[in-house]
């Protein structure tokens, strides 16, 4: 049985390695977010986009 993704929500002036340490814990698993999302803008995320947040295991 899978469990539903999560989202979360861009705040104004992120970058991708504030996003994975404040989602993963850890601002190295950006790449996580990438796979996960691979629209997402590396240095200039938009703020309020919704995006999927993977499982940091």
């Amino acid at each position: 049985m899978g469990t539903d993704p999560k989202y979360a929500t861009v705040k104004a002036g992120e970058r991708i390695d504030v996003l994975a340490y404040r989602l993963l814990g850890n601002p190295s698993k950006f790449e996580l977010l990438l796979d996960a999302n691979p629209d997402l803008d590396l240095w200039h995320p938009q703020p309020g986009l919704k995006i999927k947040v993977p499982d940091a295991r």
